[in-house]
C-alpha cells in the first residue's frame, strides 16, 4: 500500500506523489554501518580495534577519538560529543550556513570543541552524529575510495537503488521529482536556539546537507527504502554472525524506554531500522522482525512533531508493536 498526502510544493501548491525523493538524515547510517560490517567480513576492519589504528592522524589531534573502538562508534557508546546543536544552531544567525560546504574534519573539530567526551562503552547509549562522521573517514582510509563512490558501487547499483544518492558535499540538489523541505512551526525551535530567528514554513530545500555527512546527508525515495528495509538495511549482505551482532542493541539514552540502538540500527518495539530528520524532511525506514512487513514514512517537515507523529502513525497501523503507549506511560 502506497499513498501521498498533501503538498510537495507551497509555493505552487503541486500535491505530493509517492514517487517524489527527500533528504533522508540519519537513515544514511544504516547504510554506512552496512560498508563497515562489510569491512569486517572481509578483513579490513576490525570492530574491536581502536580507530587509532586506522586515523592516526585524527587520532593524534584527538587522543579521545584514537582510544574508541570502530564497534563503540557503530553502537553510539563512543561518549564522543555530538556537532548537531553547534552546527544547526548557527542556522538562524548565520547568512552561510545555507550555502556553506561542511568538511569531516570541521564537523569533529566543532564536536570536540563544544561538548564533553565521556568514557567510551558505557550504557545506555547515547546519540551522536560524530560517531558516523568518524566511520565515514575510517571507510575512506581503508579502502582508498571517496564516500559517494563506495556507496553507490558496494550498495546502491547492486540493490538497484536508482532514486537513492550519497551526493558530493558540495551538491545540493535533489533528483526530480521530489518533495520540497521545510522547516514548519514544530522544527523552527532547535534551529534557532542560538538566538536567532527562523520564520515557520521557510523553504530550505537548496540548503547545504553537507554538514550531515556519513551522519545524514543521503537522499532516497519510498520504493527505494522499502527495498533497502527488505534487505534488512544491507544485513543481507553480512554473515549471519554479523548479522547477529548488528542486532544486538541497548538501550538509547533520554529515548529510553522506547528506542535503542545496535550496530546503524534502531530498535522500536518489533521495529528495527532507522529515523532520519534534516532541515525540510522527516523519515522513517523500519521493518517488523516478527511479521516482516515494511513501513517507510517520509514528511517534507522536521522536527520532533513530525518525528513522533510518525511513531503515532506507525503505531496505529500495527498496534501493540512499538511500545509506544508504554513509553508515553512511563513519561
Amino acid at each position: 500500500y502506497t499513498t501521498a498526502l498533501g503538498t510537495a510544493d507551497l509555493g505552487s501548491g503541486e500535491d505530493a506523489q509517492v514517487e517524489d525523493g527527500v533528504r533522508i538524515g540519519s537513515v544514511t547510517k544504516t547504510f554506512i554501518a552496512t560498508l563497515v560490517l562489510q569491512g569486517a567480513d572481509q578483513g579490513s576492519v576490525d570492530l574491536d580495534t581502536p580507530v587509532a589504528e586506522y586515523l592516526p592522524e585524527l587520532s593524534e589531534a584527538y587522543p579521545d577519538i584514537g582510544k574508541v573502538t570502530v564497534r563503540q562508534l557503530l553502537a553510539m557508546q563512543s561518549g564522543l560529543p555530538d556537532f548537531e546543536a553547534a552546527v544547526t544552531g548557527s542556522a538562524a544567525l548565520d547568512n552561510d550556513f545555507s550555502t556553506k560546504t561542511w568538511t569531516a574534519q570541521e564537523l569533529i573539530d566543532t564536536a570536540m570543541q563544544s561538548g564533553e567526551v565521556k568514557p567510551a562503552g558505557q550504557t545506555p547509549a547515547e546519540y551522536s552524529n560524530t560517531n558516523y562522521i568518524v566511520l565515514g573517514e575510517l571507510l575512506e582510509a581503508v579502502t582508498d575510495e571517496e564516500l559517494p563512490d563506495l556507496v553507490t558501487s558496494e550498495l546502491l547499483d547492486p540493490f538497484g537503488l536508482s532514486r537513492t544518492d550519497y551526493p558530493p558535499a558540495d551538491d545540493t540538489a535533489l533528483a526530480a521529482p521530489f518533495l520540497r523541505g521545510y522547516v514548519t512551526a514544530s522544527g523552527v525551535e532547535p534551529l534557532t536556539a542560538a538566538g536567532g530567528t527562523l520564520e515557520p514554513n521557510t523553504d530550505v530545500t537548496d540548503w547545504t546537507a553537507s554538514w550531515g555527512g556519513a551522519a545524514g546527508i543521503m537522499s532516497s525515495a519510498l520504493e527505494d527504502l522499502a527495498t533497502w528495509a527488505g534487505t534488512d538495511f544491507g544485513s543481507a549482505l553480512l554473515p549471519e554472525s554479523l548479522q547477529q551482532e548488528r542486532t544486538e542493541f541497548e538501550p538509547l539514552a533520554e529515548q529510553e524506554p522506547l528506542v535503542e540502538y545496535g550496530l546503524g540500527l534502531m530498535q522500536i518495539g518489533s521495529w528495527v531500522g532507522h529515523q532520519g530528520g534534516i532541515p525540510g524532511w522527516t523519515t522513517l525506514a523500519m521493518r517488523d522482525s516478527d511479521s516482516g512487513a515494511i513501513v517507510v514514512l517520509a514528511i517534507n517537515s522536521s522536527g520532533d512533531v513530525a518525528a513522533l507523529d510518525q511513531l503515532v502513525l506507525l503505531d496505529q497501523l500495527y498496534p501493540d508493536t512499538t511500545g509506544l503507549a508504554e513509553a508515553i506511560d512511563a513519561g
